[in-house]
């Protein structure tokens, strides 16, 4: 078998564990490797054949790597539960308390001042703990 044969096989080979992976770097890799068939069949060098599968692999990760990146939201989603209203139930200690939210009793950290007979609302949910804040509506 000719090197460019074995080039495309391995190339072919990297596609199809590719089809089972979805991350697109195996495909990067079956591009490079493609190029490196196509070196050989022109008669180049084995190490130009490998040089040019690194570098065209490498390119091509990095290229990918930094899309995957900025595509990225630079801040955490915002929390489908903030601004729901939760019913007190008890303090626990000077920012803790038990709150019932969804009809569940949770833990709940109350961020900012702690007023007597104030409406409290989910901030956000930090783990399986509920940051509360005064209902200024």
């Amino acid at each position: 078998m000719d090197t460019w044969m074995q080039w495309l096989v391995v190339a072919l080979l990297a596609l199809a564990m590719e089809l089972f992976s979805g991350s697109f770097f195996l495909l990067v890799l079956a591009v490079g490797l493609a190029v490196a068939a196509l070196l050989a069949f022109l008669g180049l060098d084995a190490a130009v054949q490998a040089a040019a599968a690194g570098v065209v692999t490498l390119a091509g990760w990095s290229l990918l790597w930094r899309k995957r990146r900025s595509l990225r939201p630079s801040s955490p989603p915002m929390s489908l539960d903030a601004g729901a209203p939760v019913q007190l139930l008890a303090w626990t200690g000077p920012t803790q308390c038990r709150v019932r939210y969804r009809g569940a009793e949770w833990e709940a950290e109350l961020i900012g001042p702690r007023h007597p007979d104030e409406r409290y609302v989910v901030a956000r949910l930090d783990g399986n703990t509920l940051e509360i804040t005064a209902d200024n509506a």
